[in-house]
């Protein structure tokens, strides 16, 4: 929600760009922060063979690793974002979403600056949503206050053109283009619109 309404934010280390934390698919040596490091050694020593357990130690990673959310700055869709000159290896691997995730992409980005705003009143209890529209470009934000699911009914018109953000993983963004859509407990949607009733 912070992101998407107008106004100045703080944030951290690439949350302005909607940069994701280490991708699950990534394996421990991902993670060069030296107490990640040491965490994962003293794991594969104590259990060297048991895939139980090194799944949990890597889970944990995933979630409390300081490297997690300190992936490099993803400037551009350079090789590895823009964040070294060409020829120089950061600290640690670049997202592999930089090509479509970075700064250049999002400079000039007319609706997230110039803008009308309007809040959409025909919502359940635990759902605010919002519009935000400017010249030819709309998007919608949906937001689920509650720890069960709730259904949205886009506005009558309104066809979704591409998810951009969720709350939740890649999955949970297969949603229809238009008509219900269905939130998870605490869910957070963006998405860009075609609306034809303007």
């Amino acid at each position: 929600m912070q992101s998407s309404l107008p106004g100045t934010l703080y944030l951290y280390q690439g949350e302005e760009l909607g940069m994701r934390n280490a991708p699950i698919s990534w394996g421990a040596e991902e993670y060069k922060d030296i107490e990640s490091v040491k965490y994962w050694k003293r794991g594969s020593e104590k259990f060297p063979s048991r895939s139980v357990e090194l799944f949990k130690a890597h889970h944990f990673l995933r979630l409390k690793a300081r490297d997690n959310a300190r992936t490099p700055m993803q400037w551009d869709s350079t090789a590895d974002g823009g964040f070294c000159p060409a020829g120089v290896k950061p600290w640690m691997r670049v997202n592999d979403d930089c090509a479509v995730v970075n700064a250049a992409v999002q400079r000039h980005v007319d609706l997230l600056v110039y803008d009308e705003f309007e809040t959409i009143r025909d919502t359940p209890a635990s759902v605010f949503a919002f519009r935000r529209k400017c010249v030819q470009e709309e998007s919608i934000t949906i937001l689920n206050f509650s720890g069960k699911e709730a259904e949205f009914a886009l506005p009558a018109g309104c066809e979704i053109l591409f998810w951009a953000l969720g709350s939740y993983d890649a999955l949970s963004m297969e949603k229809p283009k238009a008509g219900v859509i269905r939130l998870l407990p605490w869910d957070g949607l963006l998405e860009f619109v075609q609306d034809d009733i303007r």
